[in-house]
Formats: C-alpha cells, structure tokens, sequence
C-alpha cells in the first residue's frame, strides 16, 4: 500500500514540476493561437451561409484534430518550452550555474532553441507548400532587439518622448516598406497580408497594375500598348466612358476615374475615403472591444473607455487609408505640377506618388494611443523586415542560411526567455509580455 501510496504522490509531484505545467500551458495557448481564427473563420462562414452545417462541422472537426499531429506548431511549442525547463533543472545542479542562474537559463534557452527550431523547419521543408519559420524568427528577432534597446535606453535614461519618437518612426519606416512592396514587389508579402492591405484601401486591382507598368516603362502615356484597355471594366463599373481609361488617348488618367467617379476634388475624394475606412474599423474593433469588456470588467464602468477606444483606433486606421490615398492624389496633380513644371505626366506617377504615400501612412500612428504606437510598430517590423530581405525561397537547400536562421531565432529566444525573468517586466512590451511571463516566470 505504502509503494502504491509513494508512486502516486511521485506522480503527483512530477505532473506539478514546472517543467510540465510550464509545457502544457504554452502547447494550449499555441493551440490556441493557432486554432481559434481557423474556428472564427468557419463560423463566421457558416453565419453568412456559405457553409453548410454539416461542412462547417466537419472542416472544424478536422482542424482541431490536425493541431494534435507532433510535427504542427502547438508540439513544438511544447517541446521548446520543456527544453528550457529540462535543460536548466540539470545545469543549475552545477556549483557554476547555481550561482549564476542568468547564464543557465540563457544557455538552456539558446540550446532548446536551436535544436528545436532546427527540427521543427526541418520537416516543414519537406511540405513545398508548407509554412516557413522565418517570419517566426523576424517576430522574435525584433522583440529581442526591442527589449535590448529598452534596457540600454534607461541605464542612459533616454526621455520617454525621444521612445515615443522612436515608435513612430520605426511604425512610419516599417509601413513604407510594406506599402512600397504592396504597390511595386507584390510577391515579396504573402497573399493573405497582401489581400488584406488591398482590402483596406479599398483601390482597385487595376489601378495598382497601372502604376506597375507605368514604372516598369510598359505602359506609355500617349502610345498605344497591348495594356491600353486595362482600365477598360474598371470605367464601365463606374459608369464613365472607356475611352476615358485608355493610355493612348487621355494624358493623364483624370482625377475622377482614381476617385472611383466620386468626385473630381481630392480633398472630398480623402473624406470620403476617411469615412469609408473610419466605418468599416468601427465595425472591427467595437463589437470585439465590447466583447473584451464584457469579459474582464463591468460594461457599465467601462462603456466610455470602450467607445472612445473604439472610435480612436478606428480614426487610425482611416487616417492611413486617407493619407495613403491623398498623398499619391496629392503628388499627381498639386505638388509635383506646382514644384516640377517639366515633368511629364508619366514621370510624375512613376514611383513618387505611391512612394509619398507608403511614407506618409505611417505618420497615422500619431492618432493611437502612445502605448499602441510601440505595439503596432513592432507588429509590422518583422514583416517590413522580410519585404527587405531576400526571398526565404532562395535559401531553402542552402544549409549556411538554415543554421544561420536558427542561430538568430535561438539567440532571440534565449534573449527574451531570459530577460523576461530577469529584467524589468517593462523592457517586453505587449500581449507578449504576458504570454512569455505567463510561461517562464
């Protein structure tokens, strides 16, 4: 009875170590990370009846099953995690390491890391159209050198407004690079963040195509091309003249046609495109806001914080719209004229007016709330990151760059690990704060 009684007070204790409970807890939340937009989606789907019933069961039946498989995100997460905790237990039984708990958990970090991240893009490299781990290790990457200069910044107390500044500038250089790509190198974002962006600004497919080709030289203002009636559908849609559209007859394109024959005004044709964008935010963020609200606190204390904040991130979101779209209206037909009388309609929308406008779009940051700013910027800096960098396709067979990838992500990680632990909870920002703490701490 005794030996009974030991085992499972063994058992007991081994399923409370840290090393478990830490595991487990960071396997649900990558569970969740992963499954519940797969499980909005189906049911926002299933609400708008293009799902049957019995298809929206059977595709949420299926991705929940297929997040169990050991070669998907929420196992790797559980291993890496156990790594860390297994990995230090037995170091800190060193006099060396026992004094020195920093260097134990950073060394337990950056040996998990790698190992597992080296495993984990192994095998996804077997699925050609599988995902790849390196926007992963760009997050990661940009969180870890966030924290450092955070930590740099109050050893020589650095003023929170020159920080503040820094959010802006690293949210405005980060939007330009994303914007620049979305409007000339396309296939440098994925499909699903370059639909989305498109979806925002609410531009039509052939507009974006024509400023393309007018940079790349394939399409001529005044000459006759094999792209003369690409705007063709576009100007029966909005019920102008096709003849309107076409490059070959009309030098430049006129205002109204880019307005989508709202109007001829640019600065009506910004407000109207602030509206439209203010109103589909609101119609975002207020029910999850409200939703969150009603989860964590009283509705009733905390209906003004909800609107307000509702209606400010929406004002956001519209200002980038607006400013993205005014700029290149802004550049084309007052600036450029007014400041560069020689310039020929072709070199005036040739780069510089899509260029204004993925530069100006970043200043809507200035709208947010100051805690948000960081937030978004080192939302989008890992994704302006991979828009700078190389195509991760070209380094697939090339061992240098794997081992080099995985270095940085077990770097990054073992940076964060330990300085979520060690440092002041201030230098991580964010949700992420609290989820790595929630695991590691």
């Amino acid at each position: 009875m005794n030996s009974i009684a030991d085992r499972r007070r063994l058992v007991r204790e081994v399923l409370k170590h840290p090393t478990i409970t830490k595991s487990v807890k960071g396997f649900s939340l990558a569970y969740l990370y992963v499954q519940l937009p797969r499980v909005l989606s189906v049911l926002s789907r299933l609400a708008r009846r293009k799902h049957s019933v019995k298809d929206a069961f059977e595709r949420l039946q299926k991705s929940l099953k297929r997040g169990f498989l050991p070669n998907r995100f929420p196992f790797f997460a559980l291993k890496l995690i156990f790594g860390v905790y297994f990995l230090d237990t037995i170091l800190t039984r060193a006099p060396t390491f026992r004094k020195n708990k920093q260097l134990s958990l950073f060394i337990s970090a950056f040996i998990s890391g790698f190992y597992n991240v080296s495993h984990y893009k192994y095998g996804l490299q077997s699925h050609p159209n599988g995902p790849d781990t390196s926007d992963m290790t760009l997050f990661l990457l940009v969180r870890m050198l966030d924290m450092l200069v955070r930590i740099v910044a109050a050893k020589i107390r650095i003023p929170r407004r020159v920080m503040e500044f820094g959010d802006v500038a690293l949210f405005t250089g980060s939007c330009f690079a994303i914007m620049f790509a979305w409007f000339y190198y396309p296939h440098t974002l994925p499909v699903s963040y370059r639909r989305w962006i498109t979806m925002a600004a609410n531009m039509d497919d052939e507009l974006v195509e024509t400023l393309r080709l007018i940079r790349n030289g394939e399409i001529v203002y005044g000459k006759e091309s094999k792209h003369d009636n690409l705007l063709h559908d576009m100007c029966i849609k909005y019920g102008m003249d096709p003849d309107v559209g076409k490059f070959s007859k009309t030098v430049p394109l006129p205002c109204r046609l880019v307005h989508s024959n709202v109007t001829d005004s640019c600065e009506v044709h910004a407000l109207w495109r602030f509206y439209r964008g203010f109103y589909t935010a609101l119609s975002i963020y207020l029910p999850i806001n409200v939703l969150m609200s009603l989860i964590s606190r009283s509705w009733k204390k905390a209906w003004r914080q909800v609107l307000f904040g509702s209606a400010r991130s929406s004002a956001f979101l519209a200002t980038f719209i607006t400013l993205n779209w005014y700029s290149v209206c802004l550049f084309r037909s007052r600036i450029g004229p007014k400041f560069f009388p020689g310039w020929s309609a072709q070199q005036l929308e040739d780069t510089y007016g899509p260029g204004l406008g993925s530069l100006t779009c970043g200043l809507s940051s200035l709208v947010e709330f100051p805690k948000r700013r960081g937030e978004l910027a080192l939302f989008v800096a890992p994704r302006a990151l991979s828009t700078i960098l190389p195509p991760i396709d070209q380094y697939k067979d090339n061992r240098r760059a794997f081992r080099i990838e995985c270095l940085i992500f077990a770097l990054s990680f073992a940076g964060l690990v330990t300085g979520s632990r060690f440092s002041s909870p201030e230098n991580i920002r964010g949700v992420f704060k609290k989820l790595i703490s929630s695991v590691f701490n």
